[in-house]
């Protein structure tokens, strides 16, 4: 048998190559269908920093956001908009001390130590309303300015 550039003999890559592994109910999970680009790509981000022994121990702050293109207002509104929805959970809040400790993120789809996940997309109202500032809102209504166009076409509450 021919020895192929770049591979082990039992068929695997030589390269320590990781994927992002998500899901496919969170993948098509109406939340996840409906946050912002930004969101879906920083819940990536943070994805791919999981290796399933550190979840609950995945550091991904604003600063993070500058790695995928993505500025600290727009990454942090998305962390805001991806926590509000469940796909991802603060396990310890970062602060910005002498310590300048970054924010501890967890998927909520695996488990984190010996807890069991949490799943928390799929609960009915997200733990954390979102800002007024992102495109999502729980209630079916995907676009900020759908009010803003009933008020203006007389169809008002």
């Amino acid at each position: 048998m021919a020895k192929i550039r770049g591979y082990r003999p039992d068929g695997r890559s030589k390269a320590n190559k990781h994927f992002v592994g998500m899901p496919d109910a969170v993948w098509d999970h109406p939340k996840f269908r409906a946050l912002s680009t930004n969101a879906k790509v920083v819940v990536m981000a943070i994805t791919r920093r999981n290796f399933k022994w550190n979840n609950g121990q995945i550091v991904f702050s604003a600063r993070c956001g500058e790695e995928i293109g993505l500025g600290r207002d727009a990454t942090s509104r998305a962390l805001r908009e991806a926590e509000a929805a469940g796909f991802i959970e603060a396990k310890r809040r970062g602060a910005f001390t002498s310590k300048r400790l970054a924010t501890v993120w967890a998927v909520t789809w695996q488990p984190v130590g010996n807890e069991a996940p949490t799943h928390a997309y799929r609960n009915s109202e997200p733990k954390i309303k979102a800002s007024p500032s992102t495109r999502t809102e729980w209630s079916g209504q995907t676009d900020t300015n759908a009010g803003r166009e009933r008020l203006q076409s007389g169809t008002a509450d």
